[in-house]
Parts: structure tokens; C-alpha cells; sequence
């Protein structure tokens, strides 16, 4: 190779000398055709001279005999002619005029300064290049001396120097060749030693640099699994993951923690951990700092107490638990902080429900306790009460008192009816209805005489609902008078219906359609630290309250298989969203309730636990034409059906209270009745209306159901319709 640069170097070498005579012969030729148009010149004026006296005699043959001798002493004459323009005077050519010849410029005006003699390079065909040279010899009469040297003869006649020129060239190449090529073997010699040595080197530095490059590719392949092990664990791990540098730049942040803070890894990469990390202690509505100085400071890894509230990107907020280490170097040094957080948000609101359930159960447990008996006595109050108003006239004076008694005895019943609501959840005895009307009645019921209205917001043809209209209508009435006590200047309170397809989400309601309605006021609001506190029992944020009208509304939402939302500000307002099923069956027709007595014809067996309610019954059929007979528990009853079926003289329908303090309660005895009757009519009564049997007799062997306390007119309607009606039961085979 060191041989080919040098071989290469020669070349060029080679090369310059034979450029060099090239230029050289060049600037021979150049040199030899100047010194010859000189020559031509020096000629051509001494011509002139000659040919003054012949012009003047005009004699045109010693003229070209001039002519003729001038071409035979001179080799690189090619011609030689005088002309007038147009007009060929005298010539001397070796064979005939070349074409165009008299055409060559030269011809000269009267102002032409001087004898001046011009050289012009023109091509003859068939006779090469020559240098045409002009001398005026009579400027008043443009007469003109052309004479033509032959280029190629000019050239010819340089030939021998050139000759020279190259064999000098030759001979300097032959004498730089034979040294060049010693001393190249020479340096050549060296160089290849020179390279065994580097090449014997070179092996050894890359054997050395392979065993180096193997470790450091094992080092690297250690590293870029640990890397890609620890990138798959972040990605797979539950918890939201930010680590930080001592400055709190964020360096790292997995999957979980975008989706929690609602920011990428690109975009958190380098931002200040605030910018990214907003938390708000679940205590406060300000703004909290993040454990990460504590850490810096001290180096321990530390817990966050209680629950924070993180705000992602988009606004949207999430409870959260926070856990906060230091990052330390192989010399103990804190270079950075770790964050591990976890959405608990479901799990809070799994704990709330469970509290919840907890509290209504404590509280269910009291509250079924004395229902029983607080039924009772109510029943029996108002039954009295109803009696007694048989026996007046309306406007007279005891009737209002009557009047007013039969109110506050129902509004007891309705505390307690609130109690079993939401402590052990009132079964709902649903219809489909339309939940337009049921909203347009409670606001005008909650509403009228305040200072706030009503702007509803009715989506067309809205779909029915298969619900319990009553505990609707209760929940409706409790938000619209929540919203009004929250505005006390007035205001307006904001209905929308509209249906709704709920996915899977976090609600705890099964995916389908569903009637979303909003209720919205613009009042007071709620601070956050209470917001989880609202559906609790006898929580209550007003002076006067008793905390059971929310709880209510949640429990009564709840056992429709639906779900209810709360959304507050503090000074701008709440907003409730209520989600209930749609059901494709049409509105029930409600029918109407006279308050007026019905009577009828029949034998009735009454069976309760009260005296007070036998009485009453017996008391009250008897007066409208049935025959009643009466028994504590179900044993008794028994024994009467019985005694009476073998007198001929059976009982057309069964009043059965369905639960008897240390006897046989009314499912029981109907039955055992049942066994040797299956035609006989019955009726469910009960003090715990939240008794599924009170929802859903026909599921239980009974024709019909009635709650305690009742009115005297529900009662007889119920006898008149339950002793007319063609069945005995729907379901007659469910007590065997």
C-alpha cells in the first residue's frame, strides 16, 4: 500500500514535468507565430514601398511579378494580392482565389491614421489557417496590400524545438524515476516494518478492547434489564408512582399517575412537583403541601395522615393516601423523593356505606322495636278518631278538633314511617308511573306561600319509572325544601328529567337506562368537609332540623335500585342527581279514594295482638254491615275458622296481623287455614310497614295488604273489594 502512494507521488510527479513541456511547447508555438507576424509586418511595409511607383504607373504585371517573387522567397507566404474595394487589382496564389477572400476586412477610410498594418486569423477551406496582414498602400483610393501567412508552415517550422523540448522533459523523468523508486523501496521497507509492529499492537489492544467491550455489554445488558424490569413494575403496580430530583423536578412518573393527575410522562418530565401534584387535605378546602420538604429535610420516610383530595388536570378530584420517601446514592445521600399514592375514593365510599348501613342498623334495630306498638296505638287513635268523626257533621267545632287530631296522628305516623325508611329500608310498593307529575305536585306542595320557584325542564315523552309514588314524592319534597331553606332571600330552583344510559361506572348501580333528574339551587351551599357527611342520620347543617331528610332521600333512592349524587360549593350552590330505572311498562291509572264509608255483606275474622285494634275493627265492619268475630293469635283463629266451618257458617275473609308477640303470626295461620280452605280471601296487616308481605301480599298467599295506622275509609274499601274480588290469592300455593 505505502508502495502504491509512493508509485502514486511519481506519477504525479511524471505528470508536472510532462504539463510543464506541454506549456512549454505551447508558449514555443506562441512565441514562434508572433515573431513570425513581425516578420510579416517588417515584409510588408518594405512591399509597400515597392509598389508606390508601380501604382503610380499603374503597371499590374511587374505588380505581380512582385507579387509572385515575394511567395518563392518567402516559405510561409501563402498569397499575396492588391485590391481596390470590389475590384481584384494584382495577385500571386498558388492555385486560385480562395473563396471569400476579398471579403477579409482591411479596407481603409481617409481618416485612417498613418501606414497601419492589421493581422487577421482567417480559415481557408481545403488550405488551413493563415494571418492576413493589410498595409494601405493609397488611403484616398482604399487601396490595400493583403499578404497571408500560412499558420501550419509557421508551426512546422517550430517543430524541432519542440522536439527538444520533450526529449529534455524524458530525460529529467528518467532521471527522477530511478532515485524515486529507491528511495520509495527504501521508505516502503521501513513503513512495512513500521506496520507489523502497529498491526502486532493493534491485536493486542483489540483483544483488550473485546474483553472490556464484552464486560461493558454484560454491564449494559444487566442494566437495561433492571431498567426494563423496573419500567414493567411501575407500569404494573397499582399506585401512582412520582419520583423527584432535590429540587422537587419531576424525573419519573408511571401510568397509574397519569391517569391519576391527568399529565403525561412527557409533559411532567422536569416540571416542579407542584405544577403536576395539587392535593387539598381532606380537612380543609385549602391547598396542601406535599410531604416532599419533610422528607428533603430529614431524610425519613414519611406517611400522610388521614385522607387528601388530589385535583387532576381536567379538574376532576380524587381521594387519595400518600406515602413519601427519600431516593439515596451508594453514599447515603438524598438525590431525590419518591411519592406512592393510591386512589381510595371507592374504597371511602365503600367505608361511608358501610358506616352508613351500620348506623341505619343500630338505629333500625330502635326504631323496629317500637314500631310495632307505636302503630298499634296509632292505628287505634285514628281509627277512634275516625269513629268519632262518623258521629258529626262537618264545621261543627269537635269535628275540626277531630280534624286536626286525625293530622298530627298521621304526621306520627310518618316520623316513624321516616325511622323504618331509612334505618331498615321500607319496601317500596312500586307502580309505573310518570315521574313528571309526582315532581310538578311536591313543588307546588314544598313551595307554596315561599319565595322561591320552580323552573322544571321536562325532556318530551319522558319514559316511565316503576317506583313506590308516595316515597318519590316524599324524596321530592325533601330536596325542594332543603333548596328553599338554602335560598332564605329567594330564589330559583332548577329541574331537568331526561333518560340516560349509565355504563359501567363507578355509581353503584348496574349498567342501563336510567331517568336522570337534576335538582339545582343557588343557595348557601355546603363546605366539602360536610359533603360526606350529608346522607348520615341526624346530621343536619340547620339551626332547626331533625338530619333525617337527606337519610331518607339516600335510603329511598337506594332500595328503588338507584343512585343519588351531591354536587356543592360553598356561596354558589348544591346540586342533587337522581337516577332511577326506566321501565317500558305504561303509567298505572291511580285510582281515586272517596273519604267516604263502604259497606258490604260477609262473615270477617279479625286477628290482632291489640285490643284497642280488635275493638276497633269489630266495631267499625260491624257498623257497615259485616259480622265480625275477633282472635288475639293464631291459635285462637284457627280454632274459630275451624268451629266455624263445621257450623256451615265459614268466614268469607281474614284479617291476619302478621306479627304476634309470643303467639302464631298472620303467614303462619293462613297456612294452616289454608289446609283445609284454599278458597278462603285474606288480608295483611301490620305495624312494620316495611314487612316485604305489606309490599307484596300476593307473593305471600294474600289478596291484599294495609298498613298500620290506617283510616277507617281504607279499611272498608280494602273488606269490600277483597270479599268481591273472583280469587282467593294469586300465589295460594306459596304457604304450603
Amino acid at each position: 500500500m505505502r508502495r502504491r502512494i509512493f508509485l502514486r507521488i511519481l506519477g504525479l510527479l511524471t505528470l508536472l514535468i510532462i504539463a510543464t513541456g506541454t506549456v512549454m511547447s505551447l508558449f514555443q508555438i506562441r512565441i514562434h507565430r508572433t515573431e513570425q507576424i513581425h516578420r510579416g509586418r517588417d515584409k510588408i511595409h518594405f512591399m509597400a514601398g515597392q509598389f508606390e511607383s508601380l501604382l503610380l504607373w499603374d503597371d499590374r504585371v511587374a505588380m505581380r511579378q512582385t507579387l509572385v517573387h515575394i511567395m518563392q522567397q518567402d516559405d510561409f507566404v501563402q498569397y499575396a494580392f492588391i485590391s481596390r474595394p470590389g475590384k481584384l487589382i494584382a495577385h500571386s496564389f498558388p492555385s486560385r482565389i480562395p473563396a471569400g477572400l476579398l471579403n477579409l476586412p482591411g479596407s481603409f477610410d481617409n481618416e485612417s491614421p498613418g501606414p497601419v498594418s492589421h493581422v487577421f486569423e482567417f480559415k481557408i477551406k481545403d488550405n488551413g489557417v493563415v494571418y492576413d496582414l493589410t498595409f494601405p498602400l493609397e488611403p484616398s483610393t482604399s487601396t490595400v496590400l493583403h499578404m497571408g501567412l500560412s499558420r501550419d508552415r509557421i508551426d512546422e517550422a517550430v517543430l524541432p524545438s519542440i522536439l527538444g523540448i520533450i526529449a529534455i522533459c524524458g530525460l529529467f523523468c528518467l532521471l527522477l524515476v530511478y532515485p524515486a523508486i529507491r528511495v520509495a523501496n527504501a521508505i516502503t521497507h521501513e513503513v512495512d516494518e513500521m506496520t507489523n509492529r502497529l498491526k502486532k499492537a493493534n491485536l493486542v489492544l483489540e483483544e483488550r478492547v473485546a474483553e472490556r467491550t464484552a464486560d461493558l455489554c454484560g454491564a449494559n445488558q444487566r442494566l437495561a434489564e433492571g431498567r426494563e424490569q423496573l419500567a414493567v413494575t411501575l407500569r404494573s403496580i397499582g399506585d401512582g408512582v412520582i419520583t423527584t430530583d432535590v429540587d422537587k423536578k419531576i424525573h419519573l412518573l408511571n401510568r397509574v399517575g397519569e391517569t391519576l393527575t391527568g399529565w403525561t410522562q412527557t409533559e411532567a418530565t422536569g416540571r416542579p412537583l407542584s405544577d403536576i401534584f395539587h392535593i387539598v387535605s381532606g380537612d380543609a378546602d385549602h391547598a396542601a403541601d406535599t410531604p416532599a420538604d419533610e422528607v428533603l429535610n430529614t431524610g425519613h420516610i414519611v406517611s400522610w395522615s388521614g385522607r387528601a383530595v388530589l385535583t387532576a388536570k381536567d379538574g376532576s378530584e380524587r381521594s387519595i393516601s400518600l406515602n413519601c420517601a427519600p431516593i439515596k446514592d451508594m453514599n447515603s445521600q438524598t438525590i431525590g423523593v419518591v411519592l406512592v399514592f393510591r386512589d381510595v375514593t371507592e374504597t371511602d365510599r365503600m367505608e361511608l356505606e358501610m358506616q352508613r348501613s351500620e348506623k341505619l342498623e343500630s338505629i333500625g334495630v330502635l326504631a323496629g322495636g317500637i314500631a310495632h306498638d307505636f302503630n298499634n296505638f296509632l292505628a287505634a287513635i285514628q281509627g277512634n278518631i275516625n269513629l268519632a268523626q262518623l258521629h258529626t257533621n262537618a264545621g261543627e267545632p269537635i269535628h275540626d278538633y277531630l280534624e286536626r287530631a286525625d293530622k298530627a296522628t298521621m304526621k306520627a305516623s310518618d316520623l316513624a314511617l321516616r325511622l323504618l325508611t331509612f334505618s331498615k329500608g321500607n319496601v317500596p310498593v312500586r307502580k309505573s308511573v310518570n315521574l313528571e307529575g309526582i315532581v310538578r305536585e311536591s313543588a307546588e306542595l314544598a313551595l307554596s306561600g315561599a319565595r322561591t320557584r320552580c323552573k322544571l325542564n321536562i325532556e318530551p315523552n319522558l319514559p316511565s319509572v316503576f317506583v313506590d309514588p308516595g316515597q318519590i314524592g316524599q324524596v321530592f319534597h325533601n330536596l325542594f325544601l332543603n333548596a328553599d331553606q338554602a335560598m332564605p332571600n329567594g330564589g330559583e330552583i332548577s329541574v331537568k328529567c331526561e333518560s340516560a344510559f349509565i355504563g359501567q361506572t363507578d355509581m353503584q348501580i348496574q349498567s342501563g337506562p336510567y331517568l336522570r333528574t337534576t335538582v339545582s339551587d343557588h343557595g348557601v351551599g355546603i363546605p366539602r368537609a360536610q359533603l360526606i357527611k350529608v346522607f348520615d342520620p341526624f346530621f343536619t347543617t340547620k339551626q332547626k332540623g331533625s338530619g333525617l331528610g337527606l337519610a331518607v332521600v339516600h335510603s329511598i333512592i337506594r332500595n328503588h335500585g338507584g343512585s343519588i349524587e351531591i354536587d356543592s360549593q360553598e356561596n354558589r350552590g348544591t346540586t342533587f342527581t337522581l337516577y332511577l330505572p326506566i321501565t317500558e311498562a305504561h303509567p298505572d291509572v291511580q285510582k281515586s279514594n272517596p273519604a267516604r264509608v263502604s259497606g258490604g255483606k260477609g262473615r270477617v275474622l279479625v286477628m290482632d295482638d291489640e285490643e284497642m285494634l280488635r275493638e276497633l275493627l269489630s266495631s267499625l265492619l260491624s257498623r257497615v254491615g259485616y259480622s265480625v268475630e275477633c282472635a288475639a293469635e293464631g291459635e285462637e283463629a284457627i280454632e274459630r275458622f275451624q268451629r266455624a266451618e263445621s257450623q256451615g257458617n265459614e268466614f268469607n275473609l281474614l284479617i291476619l296481623d302478621l306479627t304476634i308477640p309470643g303467639g302464631m303470626g298472620g303467614i303462619e295461620t293462613l297456612r294452616r287455614i289454608r289446609e283445609q280452605n284454599q278458597l278462603v280471601r285474606a288480608i295483611a296487616t301490620s305495624g312494620y310497614s316495611s314487612d316485604p308481605v305489606i309490599a307484596t301480599p300476593e307473593k305471600y298467599g294474600f289478596n291484599a295488604s294495609i298498613s298500620k295506622p290506617y283510616k277507617i275509609y281504607e279499611v272498608c274499601e280494602i273488606v269490600q273489594n277483597t270479599i268481591a274480588s273472583p280469587e282467593a290469592s294469586e300465589n295460594p300455593d306459596f304457604l304450603h
